[in-house]
């Protein structure tokens, strides 16, 4: 078991009332058992009533249960609904040192399956209520619980519903062995029972809207991590397995189209001096501000990535390498005119810049064309620096 984080060590209600997906593995538990506690404090409350009226007023007791089955029936509830307060009450201990309890889990999947399926196929309603139950059971504890015990009880509600149907469907048991005739008084529902299904429903809606916020937080964070995987932290742009991924399609997409694709690879002059001479929050303040005059020079369809360190590169779709060198120029003129001025610094800084693109019979894969992109970066920077270098059939042309 894994230690649970100090914020969670008390019982907190107003962390309780937060987005589940926030609270700690065996508060999640928790919380599904007090739901699961429903299901056989209803049926089972009805029914015990039942087995009463039969046993003291027989001659006006509304239905007729099987009294070889009923005890098994709330045999099953009982047990489940005991289980699921003692472990609740030892998770309520537990969680104090620990943030998750799988025995505990497993229990409160597996147990569900039973007390669903099982009790449902005594009445004979398992086609609707035993399957909605399971059905809301399985979605709602989807985004908050180990999958693999999920997938197992799965399985084990599989097998249990096909071994019902074929008992079932075979004749080998009757159907609704609980009741010795159907829940009706003077041919109306017997009221307890009607109301019991009434309120198992309405629970079922309501548990619904919880599931459906639980699963929509869930796919909201899905997405602020996949947000966060694609970009860079400092900078905001792309991360450099991002661009590489998006660099990959859009090759992919110009070799079947056969348009054209460019790649600039910028790299900022001398950056080092500026993280020795003023310290690297004023460098991470630098690397900030290259990423706006990058952006600001881009086009909205273009991706503009952090390649590693000082070092960027701008992915340029449907763009002849002309068109491309336009806009690398346009991007050094940009950094040679920027003053960057953080805690009484002024801070100037040139980039170098190398272009490339695509058709090019030299270019098979996205590594040729990071290849000769980089190699043009390198030249430009050995070339003085504060330049655009462009390779054409690996002949270095120097823009300015």
């Amino acid at each position: 078991m894994k230690q649970v984080p100090n914020k969670i060590a008390k019982f907190d209600a107003s962390y309780m009332f937060k987005n589940p997906l926030e609270w700690a593995n065996i508060d999640r538990t928790i919380f599904l058992a007090l739901i699961s506690l429903f299901l056989p404090l209803v049926y089972g409350s009805v029914i015990a009533y039942g087995l009463y009226l039969q046993l003291y007023y027989p001659e006006t007791a509304p239905i007729a249960i099987n009294e070889n089955i009923v005890y098994w029936y709330l045999c099953i509830y009982g047990l489940h609904y005991l289980g699921l307060i003692a472990f609740i009450v030892l998770a309520l201990k537990i969680r104090k040192t620990k943030e998750e309890w799988p025995f505990f889990m497993s229990f409160v999947a597996y147990s569900w399956v039973f007390s669903v399926l099982i009790p449902s196929f005594l009445t004979g309603t398992y086609y609707i209520d035993g399957v909605l139950m399971l059905l809301l059971g399985f979605t709602l504890s989807l985004p908050l619980q180990n999958h693999r015990i999920l997938i197992r009880a799965y399985f084990l509600a599989s097998a249990i519903y096909f071994i019902m149907v074929f008992l079932n469907l075979s004749g080998a048991v009757v159907h609704a062995p609980l009741f010795e005739r159907l829940p009706y008084f003077n041919d109306e529902p017997w009221k307890p029972w009607y109301y019991a299904r009434l309120l198992m429903g309405a629970g079922a809606i309501s548990f619904s809207y919880v599931t459906a916020r639980v699963t929509i937080r869930w796919r909201e964070r899905e997405n602020i991590f996949q947000e966060m995987s694609n970009k860079d932290g400092l900078t905001g742009l792309a991360s450099r397995n991002y661009f590489l991924s998006r660099m990959e399609s859009e090759f992919s997409k110009v070799q079947s189209r056969l348009g054209n694709l460019s790649l600039i690879m910028i790299d900022l002059d001398f950056f080092k001096n500026v993280n020795d001479t003023y310290g690297h929050q004023v460098g991470d303040y630098v690397l900030e501000e290259t990423a706006k005059i990058l952006k600001k020079n881009a086009r909205k369809y273009d991706e503009v990535g952090r390649y590693g360190g000082e070092e960027f590169a701008i992915l340029l779709p449907n763009t002849s390498l002309d068109i491309a060198v336009k806009i690398a120029d346009r991007i050094r003129n940009s950094f040679s005119e920027t003053e960057m001025k953080i805690e009484g610094n002024t801070v100037k800084i040139t980039a170098s810049l190398g272009v490339t693109a695509y058709p090019d019979i030299e270019v098979k894969n996205i590594n040729d064309l990071l290849r000769k992109a980089d190699k043009a970066l390198y030249t430009a920077k050995n070339e003085g620096r504060n330049k655009v270098v462009v390779i054409e059939q690996e002949r270095p042309i120097s823009v300015n």
